[in-house]
């Protein structure tokens, strides 16, 4: 999923929001300290992701003539993949 700084940066503010006014969250440092530690772990996650797209599409790449000839729809066959790796890594997409 493309997400934009300005998207990390609105999410990151709501979810430390949701975690003070909850009462789940008793930070160390500044709220803007936690808020950098909340865009910073989005921002991982995002890359974590991007580069789990990226092997799907070198896997199927590799296979893409057998998929031609099967008449395999590509996007299905993408997310098929990519849930696959993500359910083996224990990644949450």
């Amino acid at each position: 999923m493309k997400v934009s700084e300005k998207q990390i940066e609105q999410m990151a503010t709501a979810v430390v929001e949701g975690l003070l006014e909850g009462g789940l969250a008793h930070p160390r440092g500044t709220r803007a300290d936690l808020e950098a530690a909340v865009r910073d772990v989005l921002r991982a996650d995002l890359r974590g992701e991007a580069d789990l797209d990226q092997e799907v599409e070198r896997l199927l790449e590799v296979h893409a003539d057998r998929l031609d000839e099967e008449g395999a729809d590509y996007r299905r066959m993408f997310n098929m993949l990519k849930q696959k790796l993500a359910r083996e890594r224990g990644i949450v997409i």
